[in-house]
């Protein structure tokens, strides 16, 4: 992979990615972390969600040290929005499988055909985060910056579609899962915001402005993240 030298970054935007980046990255091993304790505690039907907090976190760990990498050697890696809509992804697929959980059982979803749909949409979205990380790599990055606004916006719209419905199923409020994933909403959004805001160079902003606009995203996203896993230890702590 050929790594370009990225121009002289404005200094407030690059203490800004630096402080996201190193909280985001922090958050997210604390998350990785309390997502295994979790997932050891429970049934095997709610294992699945408890494993995509877990890939999160790994994910948001990865995608901090690879930005911090990038800033110290001064280049531009260009996979590292690939692995900021993983981290998305993640979150969404966590949502989906909450819903699913809540509302119907494994034979009434193949009946439906929703377990071949939920699969189909797992492969399209897979495939967008390996055209997002090896994408720019070909050229025309105007075009991979557009397609990655896009991905971003579809992959939280999923996960939103699914948290707007289970929210609106009885009984599913006022629980441990609602309330992460509740809290998680603008995680993703946030998440999401740092995706696209590249796209702002390309029609209303300057590219310094674009990137300062990414990186404030990154820290109010590693600042929802932060009452995230505080609403999970505490949930671990109260069931010593």
């Amino acid at each position: 992979m050929q790594l370009q030298t990225s121009p002289a970054p404005d200094v407030g935007t690059a203490v800004v990615t630096i402080v996201g980046a190193a909280l985001l990255g922090g958050l997210s091993l604390r998350l990785a972390y309390l997502a295994v304790r979790t997932r050891n505690a429970v049934a095997r039907p709610r294992a699945a969600l408890w494993e995509y907090f877990g890939f999160a976190g790994v994910v948001g760990v990865l995608y901090a040290a690879f930005v911090l990498l990038g800033l110290w050697i001064d280049a531009t890696l260009p996979f590292v929005d690939g692995l900021l809509l993983a981290f998305v992804l993640c979150f969404a697929l966590a949502m989906r499988e909450a819903y699913f959980n809540a509302a119907l059982a494994n034979a009434e979803r193949d009946r439906l055909g929703e377990y071949r749909m939920r699969r189909s949409l797992e492969i399209a979205f897979v495939a967008l985060v390996l055209v997002v990380s090896v994408g720019p790599l070909l050229g025309r990055p105007e075009l991979f910056t557009i397609i990655t606004a896009a991905s971003a916006v579809a992959v939280v719209g999923y996960g939103l579609y699914f948290q707007l419905r289970r929210s609106r199923r009885p009984g599913t409020r006022g629980t441990l899962i609602d309330t992460l994933l509740r809290q998680t909403v603008p995680v993703i959004v946030f998440a999401g915001g740092a995706l696209v805001a590249p796209a702002l160079a390309i029609v209303v902003a300057s590219e310094t402005v674009a990137s300062a606009v990414a990186g404030v995203f990154v820290v109010v996203t590693a600042a929802s993240l932060m009452t995230v896993t505080i609403k999970l230890h505490q949930h671990l702590s109260s069931r010593r």
